[in-house]
């Protein structure tokens, strides 16, 4: 695979726009007029960023001062505005028993897109999470537009970002005054809870695969 930037696909679509060509009149009124044809590859490549709407909650606890059942789940909506909106959603959500923060921002973790996979269409998704702090993006997406009359082949995108966050929680510990070893109960529990962050993300790198 070879990969290029993105100023490559802009000079190659260049000499397709530079001028409008004098043609055949339109099409006649009452007939049905297509959008344009590479509505995909220009988005891709004008101001282009993801609507991103992201989510944390932790839940630890203990039954014994020393044994704890706790973990951490993440899950956000991840939109590309450059594929069809019903394929270019993705939901995810992962969960983690990593104590004590569950994401430490050391692996890529895989999404899956709101609809079942379509002729590899769906953008392929990774994210890596730092608690609280910091989310990173890996994702590819693919433009089945003609580039040119005589050209049909399909166009691939890959976009990396990261964005620090400032997410708003709310802690909640409790501890059990009456605890008893053996007794089966709580020895504490403890909940976190972040309100949702929304926001633009824009991606740092984008290149071009062919």
């Amino acid at each position: 695979m070879i990969y290029t930037t993105i100023l490559y696909l802009i000079a190659f679509l260049l000499p397709f726009a530079a001028a409008v060509p004098h043609g055949p009149p339109g099409p006649k009124p009452g007939k049905h007029h297509e959008g344009p044809k590479n509505a995909c590859i220009a988005t891709s490549i004008h101001d282009f960023s993801w609507s991103l709407s992201l989510e944390y909650h932790a839940s630890y606890t203990f039954t014994t001062p020393a044994h704890q059942n706790s973990w951490g789940a993440v899950s956000f909506n991840l939109t590309n505005p450059a594929v069809d909106k019903k394929l270019g959603t993705v939901n995810c959500r992962m969960d983690s028993n990593r104590l004590t923060d569950f994401f430490y921002g050391d692996q890529w973790y895989p999404c899956t897109a709101s609809e079942p996979q379509v002729a590899g269409v769906l953008p392929d998704t990774q994210f890596r999470f730092f608690t609280h702090t910091r989310f990173d993006l890996n994702q590819t997406w693919v433009c089945n537009e003609c580039l040119t009359a005589k050209k049909q082949k399909p166009v691939k995108f890959a976009a990396l970002a990261t964005t620090q966050l400032e997410m708003k929680c709310t802690d909640t510990s409790w501890v059990n005054p009456n605890w008893t070893f053996g007794s089966g109960a709580f020895y504490s529990t403890r909940d976190v809870k972040c309100e949702p962050v929304k926001l633009n993300l824009k991606p740092y790198e984008e290149k071009l695969l062919l």
